[in-house]
């Protein structure tokens, strides 16, 4: 890693496999925010961060994240990973199905002193409705 705000990012890799709620909500500004990209949904603030780690972590409480060394460059980062897990609980949109998931997702990271400023988190939420069976495998079948 190439910056002295790096360490947040190990941080957060640690709180996302510890399924560690306060350690997440740590990692982030005072107005920091986790935007998934796919969705549209913007947790802004750390009521909204705590409902977003509580959401998926019930949706997925098995959920585990496999990342990739984070590339670092001033007040950006990049995290590549693959996030594997066991869909057991609901989701807006998505009712629970049982179905196993891995995912590879991108995140790129702004950082504000020594917490996130804003991550945003890039994926393939078309794959992720097939693999969730919630979608037919192939367009148009």
């Amino acid at each position: 890693m190439t910056t002295t705000r790096a360490p947040v990012l190990q941080q957060l890799m640690t709180a996302l496999n510890a399924h560690d709620i306060d350690g997440f909500v740590a990692c982030f500004a005072a107005d920091g925010a986790w935007e998934d990209v796919p969705s549209g949904a913007v947790f802004q603030g750390a009521d909204r961060l705590r409902q977003y780690a509580q959401l998926h972590f019930g949706a997925f409480p098995d959920v585990h994240y496999a990342f990739a060394a984070p590339v670092c460059g001033g007040d950006q980062a990049t995290l590549e990973y693959t996030e594997t897990g066991t869909h057991q609980g609901d989701l807006p949109g998505f009712p629970a199905t049982g179905k196993r998931v891995q995912l590879p997702v991108v995140s790129v990271v702004l950082l504000a002193g020594e917490h996130i400023q804003r991550l945003r988190e890039y994926y393939d939420g078309y794959g992720l409705r097939q693999q969730l069976g919630l979608v037919a495998d192939t367009p148009g079948s």
